[in-house]
């Protein structure tokens, strides 16, 4: 009887905790990952080999910290709150307004367990970073042609740089602006393939490879501060609320 493998498992997951995201940027199963209850070790998570555990840690407070501060979009669950905070209406606070920036901030712990981020919005994060690993990647996304070749007689560094930017962009959230993630991501590399990051360069590279001919404004993911009123009366009373 033939198994299904783990990679061909991953690729069935098209939604992902942070724990399984985490495990399958180290390259390991989730399954492999249990829970550490060894109290003298720093290491919540651990896995049979240590380095991969080491790593899987490492990655894991990567993907928390993004999705915490809005780089990567993720459907956020809350642990449990200890502590609740009232505010001037006496009722539970569970966000905090930063007294330098104005940003404001959840009190509570993500749950990595039952947050999840989509599968193609991990992919363009990874990409961002220029990170790539196998078990979310498949060998066409992964591969280096001849074209992609630095030591080929024939490499062209503007072609190679425009395929990898239309690679990279396979995997952009619906609400980001193709063409100008593009112009990013060439300015962001031109160094790497010898070329100019000049407007004019990265313009004219980013309309060969644009691929979107619909266009549109840059979004960016939405931050907590979006969803505070500024009119705080507007805030229901836990007195009033109760006795409806």
């Amino acid at each position: 009887m033939n198994i299904i493998s783990d990679i061909d498992v991953a690729k069935l997951m098209q939604h992902l905790n942070i724990i399984q995201a985490a495990s399958l940027i180290v390259g390991v199963s989730p399954a492999t990952i249990y829970k550490n209850d060894d109290n003298q070790s720093q290491l919540p998570y651990m896995h049979n080999d240590y380095q991969t555990a080491e790593k899987f840690s490492d990655v894991l407070e990567a993907i928390t910290h993004a999705v915490k501060f809005g780089s990567l979009e993720a459907t956020i669950a809350y642990e449990p709150r200890a502590l609740i905070q009232y505010n001037n209406f006496s009722n539970p606070s569970y966000l905090y307004q930063d007294d330098l920036s104005g940003d404001w901030f959840t009190t509570a712990n993500i749950d990595i367990n039952n947050t999840f981020i989509q599968r193609s919005k991990l992919k363009h994060w990874l990409l961002s970073h220029d990170v790539k690993p196998p078990s979310l990647f498949t060998d066409s996304e992964n591969d280096n042609a001849d074209y992609l070749n630095k030591e080929h007689d024939r490499y062209v560094p503007k072609l190679a740089l425009c395929i990898r930017a239309w690679q990279s962009s396979q995997y952009l959230p619906d609400n980001v602006a193709v063409g100008l993630w593009l112009q990013d991501y060439i300015r962001d590399h031109a160094k790497e393939y010898g070329l100019s990051s000049s407007d004019t360069m990265v313009e004219n590279l980013a309309t060969i490879c644009n691929w979107n001919s619909k266009g549109g404004n840059k979004s960016t993911f939405p931050y907590l501060r979006d969803n505070i009123p500024n009119d705080y009366s507007q805030m229901p009373n836990k007195a009033t609320a109760s006795k409806r």
